[in-house]
């Protein structure tokens, strides 16, 4: 006997890969490079508008990201970073060190190109999942007529190409549907990406946690009327990407406090209430009785037209925080829970009708006006902390001189469109669900499923426009960003559920005359 191998055997520790292994090999690296060719595909669609723009779209609150980021690496890195004014320091509290960190790593490498191709592949990727789900054997028809559509017929194109975390609001309402009401067709990847945008969106921008705590409940109670019977693990997928996320807000605020230099959340809620009406009329009426009541007295004869001029106006006349001493600013922030409270005591009915005004407004706001339009003239008066003159100039965004940086899109003409677009795409889902409901009565599982996530998705879009308008006031970009759902709901539900089609089936056939 010896040790030697009998001939034609394997050799000790070789690994045998069997014909039917190796064509299972070969089928997956196909698919997934038939699954990249299509998210490419798509994020190049997404993007063509703003290829054709010749330029992303920052806004002006894009540079108080880059002040975040700034000062994050200033915090944690001894000598990196950049300083911040005092004024800067009054308000920075309010913006995601998370996604400033992003975004100013991004610009250090040298284009801000780079964030437009990851929005649009988080985009692209979003929207193949959503079509799989639904329907696996219509996917590549659903998926393409997505993006293809969306990109005609929404506002995402612009936010792939918007320099803020907006477009992530519609990724976390979109998120919690599709992990509440679809947990068994989503592959791990799948799920462990749509975990991952939730949290991520809920650490990029403080409006989407207040969206995801109030829209979480709403999913998880429609899943418990199906009578589903894996209610509390849903909800434990949910509250951990809501932790994580709301987590990271939690240790900003912990390091900011314990720092010798803290930073601070500008008065909002102030602002909107005094743009309402009931803060200026309960404010006179308070400093009438004690002129020291609030250091607000100060400014009591304003306008207060335009929550905007509270805070960020320049001009004396109209201008409150802005042009305020840093110890005014900080009186304003610490006495603005006691304001809030004894103005809403003060008239209830009238700040309910008032919130219930701006609510309305923002509901049906879904243009691109303010937060497209990169005015140089306005911020150029800034603070030279601000950086967003050398980030446009580095970026190429405007010239030299900084002066003009006008977009070659149409923005009015498109904000008519988007109206138009989003209005039919709502009538639409309305006549849908009147049309399918009777089908749903009778039992179709598929049917009641979908239902259940486009309803969801349509309360996301609903909590969107109280949360913003409510806190902050009536701005359209803060509906756009999530309003392209609504033809997303409205193309998924025809090709999946169709109605037009088929009532357009009925109609020729019940017609002679067509053949």
């Amino acid at each position: 006997m010896t040790d030697l191998q009998p001939t034609g055997a394997p050799l000790a520790g070789a690994q045998i890969v069997s014909p039917q292994a190796s064509a299972a090999a070969r089928a997956r690296a196909i698919a997934f490079l038939r699954w990249a060719g299509w998210i490419v595909l798509g994020a190049l669609v997404l993007m063509a508008p703003v290829f054709i723009n010749g330029r992303v779209f920052p806004f002006t609150d894009s540079a108080t990201y880059f002040q975040s980021g700034y000062h994050t690496l200033r915090i944690l890195f001894e000598g990196a970073g950049l300083p911040i004014s005092e004024f800067s320091r009054a308000y920075l509290a309010a913006r995601s060190p998370y996604y400033g960190v992003f975004i100013t790593g991004v610009e250090y490498i040298g284009t801000l190109w780079l964030i437009v191709v990851m929005n649009a592949l988080a985009s692209a990727i979003f929207l193949r999942a959503l079509a799989r789900i639904i329907s696996a054997e219509r996917a590549n028809a659903i998926y393409a007529t997505l993006f293809l559509g969306l990109t005609v017929f929404s506002a995402l194109p612009l936010f792939v190409g918007f320099i803020m975390p907006d477009v992530t609001a519609a990724f976390a309402i979109g998120a919690i549907g599709l992990l509440v009401f679809y947990p068994e067709r989503l592959t791990l990847g799948e799920k462990v990406l749509l975990w991952t945008m939730l949290a991520s969106a809920l650490a990029f921008h403080p409006t989407h946690g207040m969206i995801s705590i109030f829209l979480a409940p709403v999913a998880l109670a429609f899943r418990w009327f199906m009578r589903k019977k894996d209610v509390v693990r849903r909800a434990a997928v949910l509250s951990s990407a809501m932790a994580v996320g709301m987590g990271a807000w939690a240790l900003f605020s912990i390091v900011n406090n314990a720092s010798d230099r803290p930073q601070y959340s500008p008065p909002f809620i102030t602002a909107r209430l005094l743009a309402d009406g009931t803060g200026k009329k309960y404010l006179r009426k308070a400093c009438a009785e004690n002129q020291n009541a609030y250091a607000l007295c100060a400014y009591k004869d304003l306008p207060f037209a335009k929550s905007d001029d509270v805070l960020w106006g320049w001009q004396k006349d109209r201008g409150v925080f802005a042009v305020a001493t840093p110890e005014t600013r900080l009186a304003l922030l610490h006495e603005q829970r006691r304001f809030a409270i004894n103005t809403v005591l003060n008239d209830p009915l009238g700040q309910a009708l008032a919130s219930l005004r701006n609510f309305g407004l923002q509901l049906i706001s879904v243009g691109v006006d303010e937060g497209f339009k990169l005015d140089a003239q306005y911020w150029m008066t800034y603070p030279k902390d601000f950086y967003l003159r050398e980030m446009a100039i580095r970026a190429r965004l405007c010239d030299e001189k900084a002066k003009t940086c006008p977009a070659r899109l149409p923005l009015d003409a498109i904000q008519i469109w988007l109206y138009i677009t989003t209005g039919l795409a709502a009538l639409y889902m309305a006549a849908w669900y009147y049309r399918s409901a009777p089908a749903a009565a009778r039992g179709d599982q598929e049917l009641r499923l979908f239902m259940a996530f486009g309803a969801v998705v349509l309360a996301g879009i609903v909590i969107n426009a109280a949360v913003c308008g409510v806190i902050s006031g009536p701005f359209a970009r803060y509906q756009a960003r999530v309003a392209w759902l609504l033809p997303t709901l409205a193309i998924i539900a025809e090709m999946r559920f169709p109605i037009l089609t088929t009532l357009l089936t009925r109609t020729r056939r019940a017609d002679p005359a067509s053949g």
